[in-house]
Parts: structure tokens; C-alpha cells; sequence
């Protein structure tokens, strides 16, 4: 025991060192040393490695960018709020979004942003396929400088968060390494990015919101307990907590922690094993193929033990994709968790028994088992997947872990169960999840669900021009009394825990007031990073 606390004691000592040598710019720039620097850590997944490019699918999942602006952008209460467009409208058809824009929006190097610009980021980004929600596009009619049209083939009600999605990019800036050297009308410009290590940015003074308090804000991109050796020593002034860290009292800050739509989740193969896709990569699994199977998941595990005892209580059980109080979901798709004896009903019911006491129930000769996926390099998700594993097996299905590299979970992600974070506040999801024609495109609908009522409440939802009646679509397409895509139909997914966002700031660092926060990645909290300001 003593070996491992010296050996413990010795490799934070490692990290420390690592951390002073890598980083020395971080000692200079400490918390309070200057009253316009900031030093941020916005957790181990924040740095973009393939660049920061909207056009290449950067901040496509809350579009967040500290290097551009955006049309419009979605709030936490779901209303819509212009930026670079000062109006804004959707014509009686659905079909022609209309845009006057601001004419005093400048990007960083001092060139105007202008209607040409959004052309471009959305025909860009068409062509590229990285950003979703683009195919309905029929054309961009450019009327002036600083008005324009986006015209849709068919109605979508989806495509107003598909805009606030997408940050502008300016055509004259762009060239093949911009992720790396991205320039736009953001609050801040990048100065040097050291991959792996760190990011520096200095504002923007022509942002047209006016100029951000902070001069310069420096971004580690560190593991978590180097991130966590750098806090402790007062070298961070914003820290994003890991939840392994969350108890930990850290002198000199102050513990904050906000709500969120993000949430750890488990992606569910429906069909049956002996397909392949056009990239070789296998479909189907025999076992989760079984809808009784993937019902019995989601009523066994007992969501609150996880939040309990890996989230240490900041985050909440998640029964669904959409969570209660949106203004879309189903109370009729309510259900009870950690529900035991009901998982084993929903196994007896369709013929699932165990015949020869083990604890694996079979049916014709199929056991209930299978592997269940988690990136090497998420730690929290490990400890997930080793608890959900335990839980499964009171009902009689033996999950077993595969701690593997992305690359291999990647390659396995149609053919068997994985862990992943996923969750956003608008109705999206529910397209990229549950749509059958979306089967296999990238990261959407990975388990390959297919059932042709859902996907025409869905095109009934999406079609729709007034959001009310998307609305009763979208509930319709969770439950409608006889089939869904909710846990009391078909249960596609195992959704598990609504995640708190945590951080650590330095006394005297204001960031702003924070509603229920969008995405499942650090930046969304850099939403109003021209705001920041030490007081």
C-alpha cells in the first residue's frame, strides 16, 4: 500500500514539473496578474484537432465560435436572437428565410462581412457534407450587400437551428489550412496554437459588439490531472471540473455549476447482425436486435446510482432524448428506472429465460450478451460502462466491457453497444437519431433504426411551418399509443444521465449569468466571452 501512494505521490510530482516546463506562458499570465488576461481550461475534449473551421463541422453542435458570429443564435429558453442579422424572417410557406444584416459587422483583419460571406459559409459547407442540415437548400439569392434569401426546396422547421448552428465565414480569408488560422468577426483572434498544449487569443477591437474586456485569454489543452496539478497551483483562472474532481476544494476559487442538455448515453444496434455498409464497416447485432432486450436495458439501470456515485450528485437521471419541460416532449413516454422486476417481465414476455442458471437469460438458443464499448481515453466513461455492466447483469443480461481506442470503437459503432455524449436543447436530435433514411451518416442514427411511422412523423414535424404543430409531430413520433421511438415503443437508445457543467474560478473573475447550457462540449460557455471581465 505504501508502494502505491509513493509511486502515486511521485507521478503528480511528474505531471507538475511537466506542467511548469510545457507551459511557462501560464505562470506568467497567473490568475490576477493582470487585470485583462485570463488563463481557461475548458476540459480534455475542447481542443479542436481538426481545426477550427465551421465549415468543417467546428461548433456544429452549439454554434459557439470566439473567432466568428453567427446569423442568429439559440437561447437556453429556445427563443432566437439575431446577431449579424438585424432582421430576420421565414415566409408563410417555410420555404424562403429572409435576412437584412447589420452593416457595421467588420472581421479581424478589417474587412467588411457581407451577404457574400454567408453565401459562401452555407454553399461551403453544403459542399463539404461536415455540417448536417444543408441538403434542402435550393439556392441563396444574394439581393444586396447586406440582404439576402435562403430558399429551401420543402419546408423544414429544423433548418432555424441549422443557421444557428453555423458561424460566418469570410470568403476572402478562406484557404486550406483556416481551421489552423481562422479569421472572422468574433470576439477574439487567434495568436498561436501549440496542438496539444495550448491556445493564445487576443480580442478583436473591431468586434461589433464592442471591444471584449479581456486582452488576452490563454487556452491549455491538458489532461485532467495535469489540468487539475495547474489549478491547484493557481495557474487557471476558469477550470472545467471532471467530475472525479468535483469535491475537491481548490483555495482562492469558487465552485459554479450549471445545468445542461448534455448527457452520457449508450448508442443501440436494432437490427440484426450480417450487414455491411459501403465503407466494410458491419451492421446489426442479434442480440440488441430484440426490442425487449434494449426496454429491459433502459428499465434495469438505475440512472440515479450512476449520478450518485460516478458524478458524485452534480447531474440528473435522463429517461429519454428529450428531457421533461421541452416544450416537444411526451409525458405519456414517462417511466421508471432501477424497475427490476418489470425488465424481467419485458424478457419473459418475448421468451427470454434462463434455462440453465447462469444469469444470462437466452432465447432460442441467443444468449443476452454482448460487448459494450468505451473510448481508452475517457476514464468517466470506463466507469460507466463497469457500473452499467453490473447493473444489466441483476436482470439477467451480461454486458461486457471493451475498453478499446476510438479508432476501434469508431469502426464498431454499427455493429455493437457504445458510450458517448450526445444532447441538444432543440428538436434536431431527434432527426439525427431516429431517421431512418439517416442510417449509418457518420455519427447519426448509428444503430440503424428503421420504422417507417416514426420517420413520417418526422417528415410531418420537419415540413411543418408553424412550430406548434411540429410540436404534436415530435410527440407523436416518441409515442403515439401504439409505436415510438421513446423507451415505451421501440427504446432505440439508452439514455442515462443529464450532465452538470462545473468549473472553478478565480474570486473576482465574472463569466456572466448562465442559463441550461446547449452541446456537449466545453466552448458553449465561451457563448458571452466578450462579456468576461475581472471586477
Amino acid at each position: 500500500m505504501k508502494s502505491r501512494k509513493l509511486i502515486a505521490v511521485f507521478r503528480l510530482a511528474l505531471i507538475a514539473i511537466a506542467t511548469s516546463l510545457l507551459f511557462p506562458t501560464v505562470a506568467a499570465n497567473a490568475a490576477g496578474s493582470e487585470n485583462d488576461e485570463l488563463v481557461a481550461y475548458l476540459g480534455a475534449r475542447s481542443e479542436a484537432r481538426m481545426g477550427f473551421d465551421p465549415l468543417q463541422g467546428f461548433a456544429n453542435v452549439d454554434g459557439v465560435s470566439i473567432f466568428h458570429s453567427n446569423l442568429i443564435r439559440l437561447n437556453s429558453d429556445l427563443t432566437i436572437e439575431k446577431e449579424f442579422a438585424k432582421e430576420f424572417s421565414i415566409s408563410d410557406d417555410g420555404l424562403t428565410y429572409h435576412f437584412v444584416l447589420r452593416d457595421d459587422v467588420k472581421c479581424s483583419d478589417g474587412e467588411m462581412l457581407t451577404a457574400k460571406d454567408v453565401a459562401f459559409t452555407f454553399e461551403k459547407s453544403k459542399e463539404s457534407g461536415y455540417v448536417g442540415g444543408l441538403e434542402e437548400i435550393a439556392k441563396v439569392e444574394i439581393i444586396g450587400d447586406y440582404e439576402l434569401n435562403i430558399v429551401l426546396r420543402a419546408p423544414n422547421s429544423l433548418f432555424v437551428y441549422t443557421i444557428c448552428r453555423l458561424p460566418i465565414v469570410p470568403e476572402h480569408a478562406y484557404k486550406e489550412d483556416y481551421g489552423l488560422h481562422p479569421v472572422g468577426s468574433g470576439p477574439y483572434m487567434m495568436v498561436a496554437w501549440d496542438k496539444g498544449q495550448q491556445m493564445i487569443v487576443e480580442r478583436n477591437p473591431l468586434y461589433f459588439k464592442g471591444v471584449p474586456k479581456m486582452r488576452r485569454i490563454t487556452f491549455l489543452f491538458l489532461g485532467e490531472e495535469a489540468a487539475f496539478e495547474a489549478a491547484k497551483t493557481g495557474k487557471i483562472d476558469l477550470y472545467d471540473v471532471p467530475y472525479t474532481y468535483a469535491r475537491l476544494d481548490i483555495p482562492g476559487t469558487r465552485f459554479v455549476q450549471f445545468d445542461s442538455v448534455g448527457k452520457f448515453c449508450a448508442s443501440i444496434p436494432t437490427v440484426p447482425a450480417g450487414g455491411q455498409n459501403e465503407h466494410g464497416m458491419k451492421i446489426g447485432n442479434d442480440v440488441t436486435s430484440h426490442r425487449a432486450i434494449r426496454q429491459a436495458m433502459n428499465y434495469g439501470v438505475n440512472r440515479a446510482e450512476l449520478v450518485s456515485g460516478l458524478m458524485y450528485g452534480f447531474g440528473a437521471p435522463a429517461y429519454g432524448l428529450i428531457d421533461k419541460g421541452m416544450p416537444y416532449y411526451n409525458p405519456e413516454t414517462d417511466y421508471a428506472d432501477n424497475d427490476i422486476a418489470r425488465a424481467k417481465e419485458v424478457l419473459a414476455a418475448e421468451g427470454w429465460a434462463d434455462s440453465d442458471g447462469d444469469g444470462i437469460v437466452e432465447k432460442d438458443g441467443l444468449k443476452a450478451e454482448f460487448p459494450l464499448l468505451v473510448n481508452a481515453k475517457d476514464k468517466l466513461l470506463q466507469s460507466f460502462g463497469m457500473l452499467i455492466c453490473e447493473q444489466l447483469k441483476r436482470v439477467g443480461i451480461n454486458a461486457v466491457l471493451e475498453v478499446k481506442s476510438w479508432e476501434e470503437v469508431d469502426s464498431r459503432r454499427h455493429s455493437d453497444v457504445w458510450l458517448l455524449n450526445w444532447g441538444a436543447l432543440e428538436p434536431i436530435n431527434v432527426f439525427y437519431l431516429y431517421y431512418g433514411p439517416n442510417k449509418g451518416k457518420g455519427f447519426y442514427n448509428s444503430g440503424y433504426y428503421d420504422n417507417k411511422v416514426v420517420d413520417g412523423y418526422i417528415d410531418k414535424a420537419m415540413h411543418a411551418t408553424d412550430q406548434a404543430q411540429a410540436d404534436e409531430f415530435w410527440k407523436k413520433a416518441q409515442w403515439d399509443g401504439e409505436t415510438g421511438f421513446s423507451v415505451r415503443g421501440d427504446a432505440v437508445w439508452l439514455m442515462l444521465v443529464n450532465k452538470q457543467y462545473l468549473y472553478r474560478m478565480k474570486e473576482g473573475l465574472n463569466i456572466g449569468e448562465k442559463g441550461l447550457q446547449n452541446g456537449t462540449m466545453g466552448w458553449i460557455i465561451a457563448r458571452n466571452i466578450h462579456e468576461w471581465a475581472w471586477e
